[in-house]
């Protein structure tokens, strides 16, 4: 518990010593404009990581696909019916993952890694009938990280949880790191998921 000021003289050094309202505006702005600095910054790398992103999505919505994953790939996921699942490809220097999305939810809120749940219904109508509450459709698309920032991301997300009709997987980065080892002698670097 703080003690009274025994004199007026020491009550107005006290008084003196706290900080004035400009004193108080100039932090609250400083603070302001170092919050303001962090967003910009994030938005930046975001809009580069975006640009850097750009040029793999251009080659997989093309038809040179399954020819430059012949010829790149550090490793690649497909079913056992063959749809594309994941793969991952050096690119601008660094290895990017690519994992296609199909027909899947994800719940709106997610707190904690542990309290996502994801839902493979073999068609968009079934997942609309769900009873578990409001889902989050991903239509068919397919979505490219950086290994690096695929690594840093919890547990399961939307980049390690692909799925076609056929099967779904959990790519866990140091499952996909023994692959890429077993693999980078081999001409054919493809790993066969079974159906699940």
């Amino acid at each position: 518990m703080q003690q009274r000021p025994k004199s007026d003289e020491e009550a107005r050094a006290i008084l003196a010593s706290l900080p004035t309202d400009e004193d108080i505006q100039a932090e609250v702005q400083r603070a302001h404009s170092q919050r303001m600095n962090l967003i910009k910054a994030g938005q930046d790398e975001q809009r580069l990581h975006d640009q850097r992103a750009e040029k793999l999505y251009g080659v997989f919505f093309s038809g040179a696909r399954n020819k430059f994953l012949r010829h790149a790939a550090l490793v690649e996921y497909r079913c056992v019916r063959g749809c594309f699942l994941g793969a991952v490809v050096p690119h601008d220097w660094e290895r990017w993952i690519a994992t296609r999305r199909n027909y899947g939810y994800l719940p709106y809120a997610v707190e904690e890694p542990e309290d996502v749940s994801l839902f493979y219904p073999a068609t968009p109508g079934e997942a609309t009938r769900m009873p578990e509450g409001e889902r989050r459709y991903v239509p068919n698309s397919l979505l490219v990280e950086t290994w690096e920032r695929f690594v840093s991301e919890p547990r399961p997300n939307m980049h390690s949880s692909p799925h076609c009709a056929h099967t779904s997987c959990q790519f866990v980065p140091d499952e996909v790191e023994a692959d890429i080892r077993r693999l980078r002698r081999g001409n054919k670097r493809v790993v066969f998921l079974p159906r699940k």
